[in-house]
């Protein structure tokens, strides 16, 4: 069931976007943050196409394509497929990104019942501003500031394979 899933969601991730939209006006390097459960932080390295994104999560180790999906709403889907570090990242999560200004991205990881398990802030890569204390403080603050996930109203049980 979860190879349909995951065969499902790369058809409409690789029919439904040609390129275009939000991911041109996104495109070049990016770098910010990510937290997981509220504690856990990791430094994210972007680097945005027209077709697909390459992060890498050079803390952890991992690294991953970004796939797109269709965008809705000013904001772009995408599946994670991983390219290296498969033992201690997700591989295939959904990706909700959004764009709030030329100069930066949230980005909200889901899990199958659309619940955000992962959530980063990133800005355009310019040597002279990064800091990642103040990355960091930055997705935390942003990430408190926004609506809780569905946990409240998913009666949703996760898929397994």
């Amino acid at each position: 069931m979860k190879a349909i899933l995951t065969a499902i969601l790369f058809v409409i991730a690789t029919s439904a976007h040609a390129g275009g939209g939000l991911a041109n006006q996104l495109s070049g390097a990016w770098r910010g943050v990510g937290v997981q459960d509220g504690a856990e932080s990791w430094l994210i390295l972007l680097e945005v196409g027209a077709m697909e994104a390459q992060a890498a999560y050079p803390e952890i180790p991992c690294g991953a394509i970004w796939i797109y999906g269709p965008e809705f709403g000013g904001s772009l889907s995408a599946v994670e497929q991983l390219t290296y570090g498969k033992n201690v990242c997700i591989d295939g999560s959904m990706l909700k990104i959004e764009s709030p200004s030329y100069s930066r991205i949230i980005v909200s990881w889901v899990d199958q019942c659309g619940i955000e398990i992962g959530f980063a802030v990133l800005h355009r890569d310019v040597s002279a501003y990064n800091n990642r204390s103040a990355e960091l403080a930055e997705t935390t603050l942003t990430q408190m500031s926004r609506p809780l996930g569905l946990s409240g109203r998913s009666g949703c049980v996760p898929l397994t394979s």
